[in-house]
């Protein structure tokens, strides 16, 4: 599947091209919607981007595959920041975003890191097979938390999070 440095750099142009794409529209489609819907929209949008990565049998598949993801990951990221921003009043959001910038700045250097040292040792299907685990596992807790814990718990979030 490894194709030339063309297309690797494709590949991973079509990917941010996807993320800077969907970061345009995800803000509107989540205030006329529910950020949380979206957000689950997003998560299932990205675990099918992942699941055609992990079955790709040639770089035409991989880069559509990877388009996807993108999709489905950069909104991922802006719905998470949106929602924490709703969760928190005006003084507590600073603090709060602060943190999660934070948090996403140590991913995005040791993550690259991590990934090139799994990529050295394993195989790049079982590296998008744990990210479809990591996925299906984001998507089961947004499950629980926002069925269960909700309405279980009576917890009092704002009406656009439900």
């Amino acid at each position: 599947l490894l194709g030339s440095q063309y297309q690797l750099k494709l590949t991973l142009s079509v990917y941010f091209c996807a993320i800077f794409f969907v970061r345009c529209l995800v803000g509107t489609v989540a205030d006329r919607y529910s950020a949380k819907k979206c957000l689950f929209i997003a998560l299932c949008v990205a675990l099918i981007g992942h699941i055609l990565a992990c079955i790709s049998t040639n770089m035409p598949m991989f880069i559509v595959a990877r388009f996807i993801q993108g999709l489905g990951l950069g909104g991922g990221q802006v719905l998470g920041l949106v929602i924490l921003m709703q969760l928190f009043t005006f003084k507590g959001r600073a603090s709060i975003i602060a943190t999660e910038q934070v948090f996403f700045s140590l991913a995005s250097i040791c993550l690259p890191l991590l990934g090139h040292t799994f990529s050295t040792c394993l195989s790049w299907r079982l590296i998008y097979t744990i990210y479809i685990g990591i996925a299906l596992f984001s998507l089961l807790y947004l499950l629980i938390f926002q069925y269960f814990l909700i309405s279980f718990l009576s917890l009092t979030i704002s009406p656009t999070l439900i």
